[in-house]
């Protein structure tokens, strides 16, 4: 065996390691050109679980995180929800908000949110669920933020509104930069990215 080549051969195991203790620093030094801008928030308003106007006018200048839920849901959505509480207890030294819109507004009143955001242990400073008028929710729901939303079905009930079940990233602009899975992966990777975009200008 050349020198040379037995040389590189035994310091293999040491490189590699070396390579792999650097990953969390290059992951750490993200810059804002790493996340795409997929698209732009249009304006909306909608009605929170105090009743009160919601105009997403309110989020310009905050990190905030949406997804798609209903209160009479029991399959993805109880999970879903645990998932959105545990991001805002641990981006909570952050001033990260969070936004839960329902696909079923016909049920998921004011006072039916309200319940279900204390259940979850919900910061009303920090995270809003919204209702509204059926026609306006689809419109933010599909045609804003480019989810689904189902048509109930009474023979189903708990499982019939098809909803995205991602958590989409939104910037101080208003720019969604990332559509994140609910796995483990997914978790790590929009607390990560969450973060990043908070410390940023």
């Amino acid at each position: 065996m050349l020198p040379v080549v037995g040389a590189l051969r035994s310091s293999y195991p040491l490189t590699l390691v070396l390579v792999l203790a650097a990953l969390p620093l290059l992951s750490a030094c993200k810059s804002d050109d790493d996340l795409p801008e997929i698209f732009v928030v249009r304006p909306f308003t909608l009605t929170d679980s105090n009743g009160d106007p919601f105009s997403s006018d309110t989020l310009r200048g905050h990190v905030w995180i949406a997804n798609f839920m209903f209160t009479s849901c029991t399959s993805i959505c109880p999970l879903l929800t645990t998932h959105v509480a545990n991001l805002q207890r641990r981006l909570a030294d952050t001033d990260v908000r969070f936004v839960s819109i329902t696909v079923d507004p016909e049920v998921d009143t004011p006072a039916t949110l309200a319940a279900y955001a204390e259940r979850h242990g919900a910061d009303p400073e920090r995270w809003s669920f919204l209702t509204g008028p059926t026609q306006e929710v689809r419109r933010v729901v599909v045609e804003i933020l480019h989810g689904r939303m189902g048509q109930p079905d009474d023979r189903r009930p708990g499982f019939d509104i098809a909803h995205s079940g991602k958590l989409l990233l939104v910037d101080r602009h208003g720019v969604v930069r990332g559509q994140y899975d609910t796995d483990r992966a997914g978790l790590v990777a929009i607390e990560r990215d969450a973060r990043h975009l908070a410390a940023g200008p």
